[in-house]
């Protein structure tokens, strides 16, 4: 998304936000131009008017987004893909995207994390998709 060739600025504003710190016994004042603008990015645009559920969890989220096959159908003839994105844990790092797909009539149920010993955890994803019978799956593992 940052790497989008900005088409035009439709709107500037200033705003300012208190983030308090009271860790380190201060305030800090984040100040900023917020801009509102036209970009030039079709794959993100149709990705996201595609979008029909997401789930978020510690820094995972979860989209079930209309991008595969179409089905032979009158109706919802779209099949879906699971996207999981993950924040990094450290400065410097990349986002991690991935993806599990396709299914039909996709209904995200939960995301979990699940404490592990010394610090450690996993995330499960849980997932129902088709129609007759619905089938419920556990997804994926950190």
């Amino acid at each position: 998304m940052r790497d989008s060739k900005i088409i035009k600025i439709l709107d500037e504003r200033f705003s300012k936000d208190t983030l308090d710190l009271l860790k380190y016994g201060n305030e800090y004042i984040f100040e900023r131009n917020i801009e509102l603008t036209k970009l030039d990015n079709r794959l993100f645009a149709e990705a996201f008017g595609n979008i029909r559920e997401q789930l978020n969890s510690f820094g995972y989220s979860v989209f079930s987004i209309c991008d595969g096959e179409s089905l032979p159908l009158e109706m919802c003839n779209c099949t879906d893909s699971i996207y999981i994105v993950i924040e990094p844990e450290e400065l410097g790092k990349d986002y991690e995207l991935y993806r599990v797909g396709y299914f039909f009539n996709v209904d995200l149920v939960s995301l979990k994390r699940i404490e592990k010993e010394n610090l450690e955890y996993n995330f499960e994803l849980t997932f129902e998709h088709g129609k007759y019978p619905r089938k419920k799956k556990l997804a994926w593992k950190k």
